[in-house]
Order: C-alpha cells, then sequence, then structure tokens
C-alpha cells in the first residue's frame, strides 16, 4: 500500500457513509411508480437500482451509452430540452452530474415539470461553482477537461463531456427552477472527500484540510463541492 492510499483510509475508512442525495432518492423511490433518471448514461458502476421492482425507471441520455445502463428497465436516446414523453408521466425524476453539462438549463427544467406529475419531485445532484475546482473549470478550456479530469480522478476521458455552468449557484438554480414551474426548492451544500485533491498524499492533506474546514460550520456549506437540490411541481 502507498503512502497515499494509507493516508486516504484513515482520512476516509470505509464503508464512505451514503451521500445525502442516495439517502433521499431512496425515500422517495418506493411511492413512485415511474422515475426518470435524466442524463443516465452508461450508469456508474458504484450505484445500484432503486425502488421496488414494480416502479419503472426510464434512463433518457443524449448518447447511446444509455442502451447499456444497467440499472434502468428502459433506455431512451433524448435531448433533455426535447423530452419524448407525454405530460405528467414520472412522479420522480432524477439528475445526476447532469446540470453542469446543460446549454439551455431552463429549457430543460420546462421539459422536466412538463414531464413530472402534479406534486412530483426533482432530484439533482450538481457541482457548486463556488468550489475552487469547478472556478477552476469554468475557466479553463473545455478542451482540456478530459486530460485533468483523467490525471486527478482517474475517470475515462470517454465519461467527460462539455460543462457550461449556467444552473450551478443556489441563486441561480432556484431561479431557473422557479421559473420553469417548480416551487419549494431547496438547495443543500454536501462535500465528503478531499475532492480533486486526492491524487498525491500532500494535495490529498490539502483537500481533507478544506473538506474538514467547510464541514464545520453551516455558514460555510456554499463552499462545498456540490449542490443536491429538491424542487415540486407546482
Amino acid at each position: 500500500m502507498s503512502f497515499r492510499d494509507y493516508l486516504y483510509e484513515r482520512l476516509y475508512p470505509t464503508p464512505a457513509p451514503p451521500s445525502p442525495f442516495d439517502v433521499r432518492y431512496r425515500a422517495l423511490a418506493p411511492s413512485a411508480t415511474r422515475i426518470l433518471d435524466l442524463g443516465a448514461g452508461r450508469g456508474a458502476a458504484e450505484r445500484e437500482r432503486v425502488g421496488p421492482m414494480t416502479t419503472l425507471v426510464v434512463g433518457a441520455d443524449p448518447t447511446r451509452a444509455v442502451a447499456s445502463n444497467p440499472w434502468v428497465d428502459q433506455a431512451v436516446l433524448c435531448a433533455g430540452e426535447q423530452l419524448p414523453f407525454v405530460d405528467d408521466t414520472f412522479d420522480v425524476c432524477v439528475m445526476r452530474w447532469v446540470a453542469e453539462h446543460l446549454a439551455e438549463p431552463e429549457a430543460t427544467f420546462r421539459e422536466t415539470a412538463r414531464v413530472l406529475s402534479p406534486g412530483g419531485r426533482l432530484l439533482i445532484l450538481t457541482p457548486n461553482l463556488f468550489f475552487y475546482a469547478y472556478v477552476l473549470a469554468a475557466i479553463i478550456p473545455n478542451r482540456l477537461h478530459p486530460w485533468l479530469v483523467r490525471l486527478t480522478s482517474g475517470r475515462e476521458e470517454r465519461d467527460v463531456f462539455r460543462t457550461f455552468y449556467r444552473a450551478n449557484t443556489p441563486r441561480r438554480i432556484r431561479q431557473l427552477l422557479f421559473n420553469a414551474g417548480f416551487s419549494r426548492c431547496t438547495v443543500t451544500g454536501f462535500q465528503h472527500g478531499p475532492g480533486y485533491l486526492g491524487f498525491f498524499w500532500p494535495t490529498l492533506l490539502l483537500g481533507a484540510a478544506y473538506d474538514a474546514l467547510v464541514n464545520l460550520t453551516p455558514r460555510l456549506e456554499r463552499f462545498r463541492q456540490g449542490l443536491i437540490v429538491e424542487a415540486e411541481k407546482s
């Protein structure tokens, strides 16, 4: 075991605590008849199917990778700005690490509201533009992102997509969702781990110090890595 791996295990022992996003999704899923996983992609290996087997989970994505997603019951190739579903189809819609890639987030949110039934819930996990790494990502040209992400996180270049960050501050995403027809919107900052600094032991220590700092008090919540957003269709 390398010194970096040893430090990581000491700082972040496994199993990791569940993400608040996953906790909330699991709470919503049992009462849903149909769930839309918007931007489902190929499905991360660490995920699992959420909800009872009687719940239909539809994965929608603009890439053909969604056809290989093992966590959805149906795969649909489409863009978020033009969803091929009739009004009031779904009870819950989830968007994991998708909002940052939307060129027209309000159009996608309006379509999401249209296909959700009255009282339906939208649950979003997306980067927080006040987090240091995403400030840099918004400045650095998109053509360099695959290389940087592979260097810092080991993620494959095929899973790195263009980012716009047009719905990635608490104030902005609330406004867009209200404009799109949602209400009761809550935005919570979340971070667990060193972010993109875990690739070498000195940077790991720096990232762990940042993690501890922003989780020390709710006043620093706005600087945490992710935003967890829940909104209800009006």
